[in-house]
């Protein structure tokens, strides 16, 4: 299934090129920047591209939620285990090699430690095995819904547990 998802996306190259999920937050920031001028200097057409800049961000912004599924990066140069979202109390941990990419994580494994990534964050592993965000909004999102767990959630979690934590 997944060398047969790997031969479509190389057959239909993705068709919007930019992240919106993290452009969204940098026009947010750009339009907050332009209303400050605005109120500084006074000038009607700081007030309008301000206006312009928040409407594309606040538009752009909703796709991290409608489409959120979570993605990790791993970038730490070794392997990493993680649980595809959803199934049940047997659900196999798989492996994401250094260098790919997955969607669709309910969360991961590595360095001994289990992280739970909640939907529409986008996460980085890097080579010093840190969790990087890609946005303000994801990393408000993790440390609310998600963040490091001590003990399994639910049996469907054991997969990514040393066996004396297993439900």
């Amino acid at each position: 299934m997944e060398e047969k998802l790997r031969e479509m996306k190389k057959k239909c190259p993705q068709f919007i090129k930019a992240d919106l999920y993290v452009a969204s937050q940098y026009l947010i920031l750009v339009a907050i920047l332009l209303f400050v001028i605005y109120v500084y200097k006074k000038e009607r057409s700081y007030a309008k591209a301000s206006f312009l800049t928040f409407a594309v961000g606040a538009v752009c912004l909703p796709t991290q939620f409608l489409y959120g599924k979570s993605k990790v990066n791993n970038k730490s140069g070794s392997d990493i285990e993680y649980l595809k979202e959803g199934g049940g109390e047997d659900r196999p941990a798989y492996i994401l090699a250094s260098g790919e990419v997955q969607h669709d994580i309910d969360g991961i494994a590595f360095n001994e430690t289990v992280y739970k990534i909640p939907d529409s964050v986008h996460v980085t592993v890097n080579d010093e095995g840190k969790i990087i965000h890609s946005s303000i909004v994801g990393k408000i999102l993790y440390h609310v819904e998600g963040g490091v767990l001590d003990n399994p959630p639910d049996a469907s979690w054991n997969a990514l547990f040393p066996e004396e934590k297993r439900i």
